[in-house]
């Protein structure tokens, strides 16, 4: 891949490792954060190198945490890595001090938020969303080309054995951050991901599947769970030690992760159901506010740090972008999510202080901006993006339906969802995400003739079937049946 910087980055990242330079790495305190340090310990134990460091999650900031600066001064690194952030303009006073005693490498896919001429010159910048010239690549993602990059160029002899081991980790970021999978650089990682086998110290993910447009890892929901809880000595204990645990500390750790999963589904159900939402238009208002101070198992805390969760569940039960709204005091933090995986953020941004993803983010608001909320969000309907249906053909009998798979996302699927299952005897098929610029044979799917609910999509040209061969099977968002014909 040719993104500004990856070569040198890699050069450098060798550079410490063959020279025997301490390396201190950073993580964002997300799954997407959290799998790029993956990268980094399976990475540099395939390599045999250990001397390096990662600074022990303590909070749930997305900006580079202040104590970094210190962690990498006191270990007398030479090289500093932070993954997943980096891009505000918090990060760069931060950023700056580092780059006084130690050369600094940001691999992240965010908005970048000051000028790359106010960058130190021995910062190695990677973000291939930068004029949108990779923008399907998450925080991990951008490790997992710097570290590949590094193996490309300095130890070729490993890079099958790289791709099998990492890729793994790279795919589940993308499907953690509810990052758009139809491209090609998608496809590719999905290639590379199918042949990866799962860790031997992971052995307890319950059910682990790469499907055509999902990575079913349900790691991250439990991942997701242990940062909002903030049970941050599960994550550091059980994921970011370099050596394998034993078994009775592993499975005492993974029970816990495994509670407090149960205890944020609870949570996120509870709230749910107690909150009437306020609806805008296209958009639903849920002010969370009432339900602090309250007697009972919810604490404030939790209120705040699960906002997001909460908008998402409302998002998927009303079909539309929900705006949480908790009051911190003297003023108020705001989660949104959209259902139709649009690009919100660009409409927020222009008016509040929040940052994220398109479809899914957060940030701050004063009393006053909270009063106008309503105002704005009228005034913004008319220019939200439209929202479309996708057809997704699957062409792998074995996997996971797609519907159960998007439900174990924390974000669950960006649009209303129709899958079409293919199942073929005696034949093997390829897969392409263009497979639609490749059609001979058109049809349609009705599944409400009288609601004139009628769906088109093509098969490839290379498709081969018969009525005896193929097997389809129909789901939107939950299962529903329906009629296929050929058309035209």
């Amino acid at each position: 891949m040719e993104i500004k910087n990856l070569k040198a980055s890699a050069t450098r990242l060798h550079g410490a490792i063959s020279s025997g330079q301490h390396i201190s790495f950073l993580g964002d305190c997300d799954v997407d954060g959290m799998t790029g340090l993956m990268i980094v310990i399976d990475g540099m134990a395939m390599l045999g190198y250990k001397n390096y460091d990662i600074l022990p999650y303590d909070n749930r900031e997305h900006n580079v945490n202040w104590k970094f600066k210190d962690f990498v001064y006191r270990n007398d690194s030479e090289l500093a890595v932070i993954i997943d952030t980096g891009s505000g303009e918090k990060d760069l006073e931060e950023i700056l001090t580092i780059s006084k005693y130690a050369d600094v490498i940001v691999g992240d896919h965010h908005q970048l938020q000051y000028a790359q001429s106010r960058m130190p010159e021995n910062l190695y910048y990677v973000n291939p969303t930068v004029n949108d010239q990779y923008p399907h690549l998450s925080g991990a993602c951008v490790m997992y080309e710097i570290f590949m990059e590094m193996v490309r160029l300095f130890y070729q002899q490993k890079e099958k054995i790289a791709e099998n081991l990492l890729s793994f980790y790279a795919l589940s970021a993308l499907y953690a951050d509810s990052i758009y999978g139809d491209n090609l650089y998608c496809k590719q990682l999905y290639e590379k991901a199918q042949r990866a086998k799962r860790p031997t110290k992971y052995a307890f993910i319950e059910r682990f599947n790469v499907s055509k447009r999902f990575c079913n890892f349900s790691l991250a929901p439990l991942i997701n769970s242990s940062f909002r809880t903030e049970k941050f000595d599960i994550i550091n204990k059980l994921f970011l030690s370099k050596h394998l645990l034993g078994l009775e500390e592993r499975t005492r750790l993974v029970g816990d992760l495994q509670a407090v999963r149960g205890f944020t589904r609870t949570l996120t159900e509870e709230v749910s159901e107690k909150i009437q939402p306020q609806e805008v238009g296209p958009f639903n208002i849920i002010d969370l506010s009432g339900m602090l101070n309250q007697d009972g198992m919810i604490s404030n805390k939790d209120i705040w740090n699960n906002k997001g969760v909460v908008a998402n569940r409302v998002a998927s039960d009303t079909k539309s972008c929900v705006i949480a709204i908790v009051s911190k005091g003297n003023y108020y933090t705001i989660s949104v999510r959209d259902y139709y995986n649009r690009d919100i953020l660009k409409l927020f941004s222009t008016l509040y202080s929040v940052g994220g993803h398109a479809p899914a983010f957060g940030g701050k608001m004063t009393f006053l901006e909270v009063m106008d909320l309503k105002t704005n969000l009228q005034r913004m309907a008319n220019r939200i993006p439209e929202k479309s249906k996708q057809t997704v053909v699957d062409w792998d009998p074995d996997t996971l339906d797609i519907a159960e798979i998007a439900q174990q996302n924390e974000y669950h699927h960006s649009k209303d969802l129709i899958l079409v299952r293919v199942q073929v005897k005696d034949m093997t098929l390829g897969w392409s995400p263009d497979w639609y610029q490749k059609t001979e044979r058109q049809f349609k799917l009705v599944v409400n003739e009288e609601a004139k609910e009628v769906y088109y999509f093509s098969m490839p040209k290379w498709f081969r079937g018969s009525e005896d061969s193929v097997l389809v099977h129909f789901y939107k968002s939950s299962r529903i049946g329906g009629e296929i014909v050929e058309h035209g």
